[in-house]
């Protein structure tokens, strides 16, 4: 019970550092639209989660393991398309001059997109969940 609530609390705080800091990611930031997020985020990865694995077995052994990129993916587009108030959009990174070296703006689409929030939702919540151990 006490990592359910663990979890519970990390994937809310997870959610709000992405709504504020990621220009990826979108959703209304009261408390009522977190908790319900949160809540529906977990129940996809203690349900849908697992089913996506075993049908993805096969594919995962021929991958050497990056089929388990690709069920989180899936489970965070299932959430997006599920949870109401909750968006990912592609957005502009800025160009940036560092000296001698120019970096151009670069268009990041709405793939992109996902796959830096994935990214960014397992690595916030494993540090999180490290510093509440």
């Amino acid at each position: 019970m006490k990592k359910i609530i663990r979890r519970f609390i990390v994937t809310i705080a997870v959610l709000y550092i992405l709504i504020h800091y990621y220009p990826g990611f979108t959703g209304s930031g009261n408390w009522q639209s977190l908790l319900v997020a949160s809540a529906l985020y977990l129940f996809l990865e203690a349900v849908v989660k697992p089913i996506l694995r075993l049908f993805l077995i096969p594919i995962n052994f021929l991958t050497l393991g990056f089929a388990g990129f690709i069920v989180n993916l899936l489970l965070l587009y299932i959430f997006v398309v599920i949870s109401p108030g909750f968006d990912i959009q592609s957005f502009n990174l800025a160009s940036m001059n560092l000296g001698p070296v120019v970096l151009p703006s670069i268009e990041i689409g709405y793939l992109g997109s996902l796959v830096i929030t994935s990214f960014l939702i397992g690595f916030i919540s494993s540090v999180l969940q490290w510093f509440l151990v």
